[in-house]
Formats: C-alpha cells, sequence, structure tokens
C-alpha cells in the first residue's frame, strides 16, 4: 500500500527550477533513500514532503489525502515526522527530559506546575520504550550537552519516533558523524525497518544502500532512476555522475 507519493512534483525559486516534475511512491514499511549529487533537488523535494516550502505545482498524497497545501504541524498529527540536518536539542536538559517533552507534545499533554510529568505512568512507560529502542536507555539522566555528537544524533531520531508516526523522513542523518557512530545509526536503521516507513535523504551513499530496499536517484532536479539498491549500483548513469565523483572525490 502506497503510504506516501508525489506526481509531478516541481519547485522554482524565481527563474531557478530547483526541482522539476519529479513523481515519488514509497510503500508502507519501505526504507527508500534519495540520493544524487550536490545541487541535484534532493533537499527540496525533502522540504516539499514535509511542508518547510510550499510546492510550485504538483500533488503530494499522505494515506490517500491530499496534504499538497497542508502545513507542517498538520502533516506531523497525521503522522508524517521529520528530522532535520542541524541538531534541535534542549542541551542543558536530561536525554530523558527532552524525550519527555516530545511524548507530551504528541500526546496533547499540558505542562502543570503541581503535577511533574514524571507522575503519569503513561507518559514514562512510552519515554523509558522510546529510549531502550534508542539504545540510549543507560544515558537517560545525562544532560544532552554531554552526550556525544553521534548519540545526540541518535536521540533526534527516537524523538521523531516517540509519536509513533507513519512515516519518518530523516534528513542526513548520519553527517559529521565518525565510522562507528554511523555504523551505530546504520543499526538503528535496521532494526526500524518494517517497523514505520523511513524516507532518508543523504550524501552517506554506503549508509543508503546498506539499509534501503530502495533507492531514488535524483539529478539537476529530475528523478534520474530509481530501483533496488543492486539496480541502481549497476546503472551507468548513477556511476557517472554520483557514484564516479564520490570516489573521485575520496582520491582527491
Amino acid at each position: 500500500m502506497k503510504v506516501l507519493s508525489a506526481d509531478k512534483l516541481s519547485k522554482s525559486f524565481g527563474g531557478l527550477q530547483a526541482l522539476r516534475s519529479v513523481d515519488l511512491e514509497i510503500e508502507a514499511g519501505e526504507c527508500r533513500a534519495i540520493i544524487g549529487p550536490n545541487g541535484a533537488g534532493k533537499t527540496t523535494l525533502f522540504h516539499l514532503l514535509s511542508g518547510t516550502l510550499p510546492t510550485s505545482s504538483g500533488t503530494i498524497l499522505f494515506q490517500g489525502e491530499d496534504i499538497t497545501r497542508s502545513p507542517c504541524h498538520v502533516r506531523a498529527m497525521k503522522g508524517l515526522a521529520r528530522t532535520f540536518q542541524i541538531t534541535s536539542l534542549f542541551p542543558s536538559l536530561t536525554t530523558m527530559q527532552n524525550v519527555i517533552l516530545a511524548v507530551q507534545a504528541v500526546h496533547g499533554s499540558k505542562f502543570v506546575m503541581h503535577r511533574p510529568a514524571t507522575s503519569s505512568q503513561q507518559t514514562m512507560d512510552r519515554v523509558q520504550q522510546v529510549l531502550e529502542e534508542g539504545g540510549l536507555w543507560n544515558k537517560r539522566n545525562v544532560p544532552v550537552r554531554y552526550l556525544s555528537y553521534g548519540e545526540q544524533r541518535q536521540l533526534e531520531v527516537m524523538l521523531a519516533l516517540a509519536g509513533q508516526p507513519k512515516v519518518l523522513l530523516l534528513d542526513e542523518p548520519t553527517a559529521g558523524l565518525s565510522e562507528a557512530e554511523r555504523g551505530t545509526m546504520t543499526s538503528l536503521f535496521r532494526d526500524l525497518r518494517g517497523k514505520v516507513t523511513i524516507v532518508l535523504v543523504s550524501h552517506d551513499i554506503d549508509v543508503a544502500f546498506a539499509v534501503a530496499d530502495g533507492i531514488s536517484v535524483l539529478h539537476m532536479g529530475e528523478l534520474l532512476t530509481e530501483g533496488t539498491p543492486a539496480a541502481v549500483r549497476q546503472d551507468a548513469r548513477v556511476s557517472q555522475i554520483y557514484l564516479g565523483d564520490e570516489s573521485e572525490s575520496a582520491h582527491a
């Protein structure tokens, strides 16, 4: 069943057309990676899907409902969650406190001065579940500013999952991570496969090919090709405009 789809999606900034008539169909439970060289239109597509930017033309459907004109918060309430490339955590609060705020926001709970959030067993059960699934339960009382950068990125993913969304949009989740941290994040994505639909925008092709069921390749604002990781790897056009560029830059 298609959970998220785009039909002839386009975006222009004045005379610059950043995205041109892109079609996309994401199946429920799928992990889809969107890759491409710099300037390909990946970030623009991501912003259109999440509602950060309005479309110039085209249609976006979420679970069969037209959300093309829906603002970000409405899409979030319907079950479309996203992370950002730049961390957006509360550094002075503990890991657990960050998750408590996320769970309260999702369930519509309000902060009450005379009643601590920890008094709600339902809230705390969900908080513990989120932290255990993300491998951060042992860091629950650590202020976020003392977590490693990789742990902070893990926490961001778990905050997005706090509301049990239908689709999780991940914006460059492994950017700036060490080799070991990338491995941890890759394992997390593998654990999430089948539990939530994931759309992953990444420059990290190793992670994309390791976790994705399908890959869509953008080039100069257009959809160049899409298919299984094996099929995309064998596409000569992809090797020329993207994979080849990566290998060359690695040896530069």
